[in-house]
């Protein structure tokens, strides 16, 4: 555990050809330390991308400056230290970005924990926190109606993940990510249509629900579903088809995974 008074930066690894991670301060708030081999999303100019913790620092590079995680994406790591070793050893065998390594280590449509959105029932709305930590995210929730989880992390660091796993099983909470059992075997879903992403965000105007669902889908790297993205975002359906008919994006059918 590193002294209170000092300032844990992490090594991040994003999906460019860049010679190094990125060094980064730990997200707004947070308290405690991020694991190796959990995604975070953080700030690569002026854009967001999904990256994956792969080391701390004690010092951050100098004449930098460091900014902060935006957003934690998973509650426990998706890659093994063993698994990022490998990876370590294939980006050193083939000269090649660590971070686009990575990227093909992790299944283009394992959901993360932090994409999912919180909302509370009338149980929730009506409950008594035990202690601090669960106060402020009753507040936030009962002033915002809902909010995704990685958000929700800044508010009370690594302890949120066993609050929300609480709230979740005694009725408190609904999660957007919940699924059940269906045999459904093919679902409509939206991608980004071929180009850079950079060039469609500008091409989806001034509209700025139209731009963060650019944004989004860019980084889930993955089809989603209409109600995936409307619930991600927090915009409406007429959004998504306003991408489409501006080609954007694409609606096509896809083959749903079961479980």
């Amino acid at each position: 555990m590193n002294d209170p008074g000092e300032t844990l930066f992490y090594r991040v690894a994003v999906p460019l050809p860049l010679p190094e991670p990125l060094t980064y301060g730990p997200p707004e708030g947070w308290q405690g330390e991020l694991p190796t081999g959990v995604r975070v999303t953080v700030p690569v100019g002026p854009r967001q991308m999904t990256g994956i913790v792969v080391g701390r620092a004690q010092e951050a590079p100098e004449g930098v400056r460091i900014r902060p995680i935006t957003e934690i994406l998973d509650v426990i790591p998706v890659l093994s230290e063993e698994l990022l070793e490998l990876a370590r050893f294939t980006a050193d065998y083939y000269l090649a970005p660590l971070g686009e390594v990575l990227r093909s280590f992790v299944p283009g449509d394992l959901e993360p924990w932090g994409h999912q959105r919180l909302r509370l029932t009338d149980r929730g709305a009506l409950a008594v926190p035990r202690n601090p930590d669960e106060e402020r995210v009753l507040e936030h929730l009962r002033t915002e109606g809902s909010a995704r989880v990685g958000k929700l992390a800044g508010l009370v660091g690594s302890g949120l993940a066993e609050i929300v796993e609480r709230f979740h099983r005694e009725g408190k909470v609904i999660l957007s990510g919940d699924r059940r059992r269906s045999g459904v075997r093919y679902r409509s879903a939206y991608e980004l249509t071929t180009g850079d992403p950079e060039e469609l965000e500008k091409k989806a105007g001034r509209s700025e629900p139209g731009r963060q669902v650019v944004r989004w889908l860019a980084d889930l790297d993955r089809p989603a579903t209409g109600k995936e993205i409307t619930e991600a975002v927090g915009c409406g359906r007429g959004v998504v088809r306003r991408l489409e008919k501006l080609g954007i994006v694409r609606k096509f059918t896809e083959i749903r995974r079961l479980d």
